[in-house]
């Protein structure tokens, strides 16, 4: 056992990402529970011609009718998108699709809040119809300094605060934003901008999260282009994953690190407990429930964590074992530490939550390649490697 520790070394872009990675997907789940118990009802469409259901995410669907699409999130969110003018696209039941935001596709200039949505325009091209994003600095992708500076893309938000007057400037259709509420959004509405939120990050599944790409896509007509991408990314996931499967060895993993006090480690039924049994490893809290990260005391992680064979964090402040010696002097008990057998990330060299949600297969390949290096894998890391300085 070791004592209780007040005061360790404070490196706060070390755990930037972690921590409120962890925060979003708490408070997105308690708002999500709220909206539920704030839409009780919702009216039951008429019959559409077509639906795609998908195959992995559990946030959206979408349905399809001659005039237009609903696009459903949720339960609780409906969008009618439609190419025609307004006056001819709303369906006879007006009773239904007329409460709903209208917007037309494809969707000429748009707004977005997370790094996500961003990615899943570019999948398609369409990033030049992308007028607002949030957090720019931290768009790791080469044309947005370039459009920024030639004004023809601004910043409209920092840490989900929005910038009403600079959004309202670039007279978006609509915003994209992530499942949060907020009392901005009826100032945005009031101003003809329809509020679409994404789900994308409440997705437990890797392929799940992936999935969303197919409901950027229809904001832009390119459902089609978006299966096809999203039916590869699938047959390249599943098929490392079965090879995985053959394996004899499930080395043990645990994740995350020590803030103020506290250590953020991924929930036994999360996104990221799921890349780990996907890609054969043991994670130490897999009988956990929790969907989103877990905030511990270092001792419970110490007792628990000092025998495993892998450990899994962000790095952005220095990639070497020396620096993690120097953030905290219990990080080199761990035998991780020792047997140099740590999974790292440092997602401001590369787009882990912009691009990286619609890589599972990239990522998964990432982590196989660490816990399995017996198995031949296609690519070179891109996301998560091992630390060796």
């Amino acid at each position: 056992m070791i004592p209780k520790t007040s005061a360790f070394d404070k490196i706060l872009l070390q755990n930037f990402s972690c921590i409120w990675q962890g925060f979003f997907l708490w408070l997105g789940l308690v708002l999500l529970l709220l909206f539920s118990a704030c839409h009780p009802n919702i009216k039951t469409l008429p019959e559409p011609l077509k639906i795609y259901a998908p195959q992995y995410a559990t946030g959206f669907k979408i349905y399809y009718y001659k005039t237009g699409k609903v696009l459903e999130v949720n339960d609780q969110y409906r969008y009618f998108l439609t190419s025609q003018t307004v006056s001819d696209s709303l369906p006879k039941d007006r009773s239904v699709f007329s409460e709903m935001p209208l917007i037309t596709t494809p969707v000429a200039r748009m707004a977005c809040m997370a790094h996500s949505h961003w990615a899943a325009a570019d999948l398609f091209g369409k990033t030049d119809a992308i007028v607002g994003v949030c957090d720019q600095k931290f768009l790791n992708d080469s044309n947005i300094a370039s459009r920024i500076e030639n004004k023809t893309l601004q910043n409209i938000a920092t840490n989900q605060t929005i910038y009403l007057e600079t959004l309202l400037s670039l007279q978006p259709q609509m915003i994209m934003v992530s499942f949060f509420d907020s009392p901005m959004y009826q100032k945005i509405e009031n101003q003809n901008i329809s509020v679409v939120r994404n789900g994308d990050f409440l997705e437990n599944h890797p392929l799940g999260r992936a999935e969303w790409m197919i409901f950027t896509a229809a904001f832009f007509d390119e459902e089609e282009n978006a299966i096809a991408q999203f039916d590869t990314i699938c047959q390249k996931y599943n098929k490392l994953k079965t090879k995985v499967l053959n394996t004899n060895s499930r080395p043990t993993v645990f994740d995350g690190t020590e803030y103020n006090g506290i250590w953020y480690i991924s929930g036994g039924k999360s996104y990221m407990a799921q890349f780990y049994k996907d890609a054969g490893a043991d994670y130490l809290w897999k009988d956990n429930d929790n969907t989103a990260s877990l905030p511990l005391d270092l001792e419970t992680v110490y007792q628990k964590g000092m025998n495993a064979d892998f450990w899994r964090l962000y790095l952005n402040n220095g990639e070497t074992y020396s620096i993690l010696a120097v953030q905290n002097r219990h990080y080199v008990d761990f035998q991780a530490w020792k047997q140099r057998k740590i999974i790292y990330c440092n997602n401001l060299k590369c787009d882990l939550f912009g691009a990286g949600v619609f890589q599972p297969d990239v990522i998964l390949n990432d982590m196989v390649q660490a816990f399995h290096p017996e198995i031949m894998v296609d690519t070179p890391a891109k996301y998560y490697k091992l630390l060796t300085n």
